[in-house]
C-alpha cells in the first residue's frame, strides 16, 4: 500500500483519471502498479507524516544536487 501526501494525487489514482499537472507522475505510478498484482493508495496527512516528507525533500535535494 502506497501513503501520499497529495491528497489530489490520491484523488486521481483512486478515480483513474488526472488533471494535467499531474499526468507525468500519475502515468509513472500507473506503469509501475503493473508489476504488482494488487495495490492501493490512501492520503496521509504530511503533518502526521513528517519524517516520510523529511526523507523525500532531502532524496529531491541529493537528486538536485547530482544534476549539476
Amino acid at each position: 500500500m502506497d501513503h501520499l501526501d497529495c491528497q489530489l494525487l490520491v484523488r486521481a489514482l483512486s478515480s483513474k483519471s488526472s488533471q494535467v499537472e499531474l499526468y507525468g507522475i500519475f502515468r509513472d505510478i500507473e506503469s509501475l502498479s503493473l508489476s504488482f498484482d494488487f495495490y492501493s493508495v490512501s492520503f496521509i496527512p504530511r503533518s502526521l507524516n513528517s519524517e516520510a516528507d523529511l526523507l523525500a525533500k532531502v532524496a529531491l535535494c541529493n537528486v538536485s544536487s547530482s544534476a549539476r
